[in-house]
């Protein structure tokens, strides 16, 4: 059908789908059409729309998977003081993908439901246009920490919608160790160091703010790891004078 045949004088061009649902509705009043065929037509137009909503779906996508960022994990999980994993705050997923998401015409939502196993959560990726994708997984409550039981749920929940988002959209996560390093500061292991030496030499607040004037940063983590070998050899200097007395 050429695409004069798909447009009304004076309105936008119609879709395939919107094309076939224009003929549908002239064929419905029409009392010569038979209704097997006019059914025929629905069901072929109900396929060509989700086609339609499909393609859509996978256009916006396209666009915004080069946009998506790459999420700092902040989250900690501790076990008697220490560190154990980190993870990315699903508060943090959000308010990094929502407007994304939003502008492609793409939203969330979450649900579960029991299973033997444990219980069942579902995230659903739905587009405008009608086409959308599922992602599930299946997990216990979380009663680590001596959470009570809503915690437990609480936490289980944030868990499950962190990892059926990363499903649903490839979301990438890194350490803050890595924003760090990209710009050019010491590494975890250097700041160690540093830190350990400043102690052993007891510095003062003035001290400390003299070193760190020394070092050109406002911080020990911002250190910059060009000035790493220069720093240390100051810092051992001072920590033999401090032992000397």
């Amino acid at each position: 059908m050429a695409e004069q045949a798909l447009q009304v004088q004076g309105e936008a061009p119609l879709s395939t789908g919107g094309a076939f649902l224009a003929m549908i509705e002239r064929a419905s009043r029409d009392p010569s059409v038979d209704v097997v065929k006019l059914q025929q037509l629905m069901e072929m137009s109900e396929r060509v729309m989700r086609n339609e909503a499909e393609m859509a779906f996978n256009s916006a996508m396209s666009r915004l998977q080069p946009r998506l960022p790459v999420v700092s994990k902040r989250g900690k999980i501790e076990f008697k003081g220490t560190v154990q994993s980190k993870f990315a705050k699903y508060e943090d997923i959000d308010s990094a993908i929502r407007p994304l998401l939003c502008e492609e015409g793409f939203s969330l939502s979450f649900d579960s439901e029991m299973s033997p196993q444990g219980i069942v959560y579902h995230g659903t990726l739905a587009h405008a246009a009608g086409h959308s994708k599922r992602a599930s997984m299946i997990l216990p409550a979380d009663t680590s920490g001596s959470k009570n039981d809503i915690q437990a749920i609480g936490s289980t929940v944030s868990y499950a919608k962190r990892y059926i988002v990363g499903m649903l959209l490839n979301i990438i996560t890194k350490d803050q160790d890595d924003d760090a390093q990209a710009a050019g500061w010491v590494t975890p292991e250097q700041l160690k160091n540093i830190e350990d030496m400043v102690l052993a030499c007891e510095m003062n607040p003035p001290a400390l703010a003299s070193f760190l004037k020394f070092a050109e940063a406002d911080k020990l983590r911002e250190i910059r790891a060009r000035a790493y070998d220069r720093v240390m050899a100051a810092l051992r200097a001072k920590e033999k004078q401090h032992r000397e007395g």
